[in-house]
């Protein structure tokens, strides 16, 4: 196994959707999302695959959820974590997705 076999089928994913391969750019984001679920930018891309491929549905779905809890601080306060904190993506993702 790579170091960063999630991102490379993240990159492969890419590759796919930039070729509007969207069922093998699916495959691969899903591949890639269950090495690293915790990974915004495979969750993003998955959620655009969703959506070319007609799955809309899921693609809505798969907006709504939630990003794992961070761990536990040891006693710090924690600060509020919004599920999409990267700048730029969330709006990528809904713009994906037909009303």
């Amino acid at each position: 196994r790579y170091p960063d076999e999630a991102g490379l089928r993240h990159q492969l994913g890419r590759l796919y959707l930039l070729q509007n391969k969207f069922e093998l750019a699916l495959q691969e984001s899903q591949d890639a999302l269950r090495l690293d679920p915790q990974r915004l930018e495979i969750r993003v891309q998955r959620v655009i695959c969703l959506a070319r491929v007609g799955d809309v549905e899921d693609a809505r779905r798969a907006c709504l959820e939630p990003l794992a809890p961070p761990p536990d601080p040891g006693g710090a306060r924690p600060r509020a974590v919004l599920p999409y904190a990267h700048p730029g993506q969330p709006q990528m993702a809904a713009r994906a997705i037909p009303q």
